[in-house]
């Protein structure tokens, strides 16, 4: 059996704000992985910055999920994304589209692979999710930093933003190249079946209203209240947690 199949849904217990605003338990899935049976992974396995002043709530609310997908050499190679538990089987159910698309992925690997510093996951084109840090040059917490974004193939879908009346591209020597066979574009499947599921594609914003371009990030979209909600249940003050930017580096790896 290629990859993860989920074949079943068992009760965590624990509370989950993002869940419990849908009116149903909090669940976790059960997935059988070349015929064995496994629940999904928990925070044992997960890696923390230990600068990163992460809340224990947080980390407790983070999963494993090990997709496998198409590699750039035309491979099947197995990932490892940490990703927050509410969302985990709509990150999952994207790399199973990515899959049957033969859509590319050259590296999806957790944060703590490059000591969490987000200009080398890029650089490094690592496809990533969690990572308790804030938003570049800003004290607000990006979702990142609650596992509920992702970035895939940051080399070959970059971040563009303004510095000084000049639009910059991160990573350096990255060009958006619409032809690649890892580009994504408006309107391409995934990025459709993930606004289906309530997430936004910062390939969608504009330098012009926005302010960047974030080619390779997908964000749950979350409303007002469900935003207090998470900050309320992980202790989080109000005016920390970002949106619609671009998520940074935490203060401990932060350069320049």
């Amino acid at each position: 059996m290629s990859g993860w199949t989920r074949v079943a849904r068992i009760e965590t217990g624990a509370e989950d704000p993002v869940a419990r605003r849908r009116g149903r338990t909090p669940m976790a899935a059960v997935f059988v992985h070349g015929g064995e049976w496994r629940r999904d992974p928990v925070t044992p396995q997960i890696k923390v910055n230990p600068a990163s002043g992460c809340p224990v709530a947080v980390l407790a609310d983070q999963r494993v999920i090990t997709p496998d997908h198409w590699g750039f050499d035309g491979a099947i190679l197995t990932g490892h994304l940490e990703i927050h538990r509410s969302v985990a089987e709509e990150v999952a159910s994207f790399f199973d589209l990515a899959r049957e698309l033969h859509y590319p992925i050259e590296r999806v690997v957790p944060a703590s692979a490059l000591a969490w510093n987000d200009p080398d996951l890029m650089a490094a084109n690592h496809s990533s999710g969690f990572n308790y840090r804030t938003v570049a040059g800003k004290t607000m917490m990006s979702l990142h930093a609650l596992g509920l974004a992702f970035d895939i193939n940051p080399r070959v879908l970059p971040f563009l933003h303004v510095d000084n009346g000049t639009i910059v591209t991160e990573p350096p020597g990255a060009v958006y190249d619409p032809s690649h066979p890892a580009a994504i574009a408006s309107g391409n499947p995934l990025v459709a079946h993930m606004e289906s599921l309530g997430w936004t594609w910062g390939g969608n914003w504009t330098i012009e209203d926005h302010g960047i371009v974030d080619y390779q990030h997908f964000e749950k979209r979350l409303t007002s209240e469900e935003r207090s909600q998470l900050l309320a249940h992980y202790g989080i003050r109000p005016d920390t947690l970002g949106s619609g930017d671009r998520p940074g580096i935490s203060a401990a790896t932060r350069r320049g």
